[in-house]
C-alpha cells in the first residue's frame, strides 16, 4: 500500500550529465556508472566542435528521497580520473520555485 507521502516523492526523472571534453585533451575508455551499476552515454559534438559525453542517469522510480551518485571513470594521456555527480529526488518546492542543487555546474569540463 502506498502513502501519499510515497507518491508525491517517487521520482519520475531521467537526469542527463554532459561532459564536454577540452579541444586540447583526448579522452579514452570512458565509463559510467550511477549507484554502482553501469549506465550507458552517447558521445556527440558541440556546437563548438568540442566532444560531448551524455550520460542518462535513470532515477525512474526510486522511492526513498536523497541524494544519488554517479561516477565517470577516463583516462587522458594515459592517467585515469575520476569525476563525481550527485543527484536529489524528490526536493524543491513543489509550486514551482527553484530547487537546490548538490552540484554548481550541470555540465562538467573534462
Amino acid at each position: 500500500m502506498t502513502t501519499v507521502s510515497d507518491r508525491l516523492c517517487r521520482s519520475r526523472r531521467v537526469a542527463k550529465w554532459e561532459l564536454v571534453v577540452r579541444k586540447t585533451v583526448r579522452v579514452t575508455r570512458l565509463r559510467a556508472w550511477v549507484e554502482g551499476r553501469r549506465t550507458t552515454f552517447v558521445r556527440s559534438r558541440t556546437a563548438g566542435g568540442r566532444v560531448k559525453y551524455t550520460v542518462a542517469i535513470n532515477l525512474r522510480g526510486v522511492a526513498r528521497p536523497g541524494v544519488y551518485v554517479a561516477r565517470v571513470r577516463y583516462r587522458v594521456n594515459g592517467k585515469r580520473n575520476t569525476k563525481v555527480h550527485y543527484f536529489r529526488t524528490c526536493i524543491g518546492n513543489p509550486l514551482g520555485a527553484r530547487p537546490e542543487h548538490a552540484n554548481r555546474f550541470a555540465i562538467t569540463i573534462l
